[in-house]
């Protein structure tokens, strides 16, 4: 039994069709586009959708996948069970606005991050918009990491490069860390190392404890600089720090 799903993503990708347009064209939100392809079996409803917005008909998509795939065995390459995600040399390394919530996981071993230098004065990373947060498209700097097993990746997962004093001398200017989303329902349960950024426009790394009553406390490590409360109403956003990708020896 084929996956329906992964032959949906397989299709849009081979043809080089937009996901996040596509998804508009089909009524449904980008993320649910996703969803769809995590499905073994995907609804009669949605599949009338889908392939009317593609001119394809759901038996010749089907039909086209399995060609592919017994087409390969034949000629001897790897045998994959029917369920498993295409294989293939551009699976191995993806953005991860595109890639990160695709139903092959397993296939990406690098995902390619944005990097935001971490400084006090920088312009908002993120915006807002009708369907929530998403990066700001001035950020054009990536960097190739390995994905790891235990990090929840999303498409707001950012590489921060750590500017300033502030947090001396267990992160030190230069160094890069690896931050993923805190969705804003979990700010005041805060803890442990944060990038914080303000509807100020201010950018923090700071150590973060919630208070309970909707402040959090933010810490330096460098005791040069004072201990600082803000409201969690006056926060845009919030990354936890998840681990290096560059650090200076000690």
């Amino acid at each position: 039994m084929v996956h329906e799903g992964e032959i949906l993503y397989k299709y849009l990708t081979d043809k080089g069709i937009e996901k996040e347009e596509f998804a508009r064209k089909i009524d449904m939100t980008r993320a649910n586009l996703y969803n769809v392809f995590k499905r073994n079996e995907i609804g009669g409803e949605k599949w009338e959708k889908i392939v009317k917005a593609l001119n394809v008909t759901r038996q010749t998509l089907l039909e086209n996948y399995d060609s592919h795939r017994q087409g390969n065995n034949r000629q001897g390459g790897n045998q994959q069970p029917d369920n498993a995600p295409p294989v293939s040399n551009e699976m191995e390394t993806r953005d991860l606005k595109d890639e990160i919530e695709a139903v092959d996981h397993d296939a990406v071993q690098y995902l390619r991050v944005p990097v935001v230098d971490l400084d006090a004065t920088a312009s908002p990373v993120v915006s807002v918009d009708g369907e929530g947060y998403k990066i700001n498209e001035v950020i054009s700097e990536r960097e190739k990491v390995e994905r790891q097993p235990h990090i929840k990746y999303s498409a707001l997962t950012l590489i921060f490069r750590i500017k300033g004093d502030s947090m001396q001398p267990n992160y030190r200017e230069g160094e890069k860390i690896l931050c993923t989303w805190v969705d804003d329902g979990n700010w005041k349960f805060l803890t442990g190392v944060c990038v914080l950024s303000l509807k100020s426009g201010m950018l923090l790394l700071k150590r973060v404890a919630g208070l309970g009553d909707g402040r959090l406390r933010l810490k330096s490590d460098n005791d040069d600089y004072p201990e600082l409360t803000v409201d969690t109403g006056d926060l845009q956003a919030v990354w936890q720090m998840q681990y290096f990708t560059l650090a200076h020896k000690r």
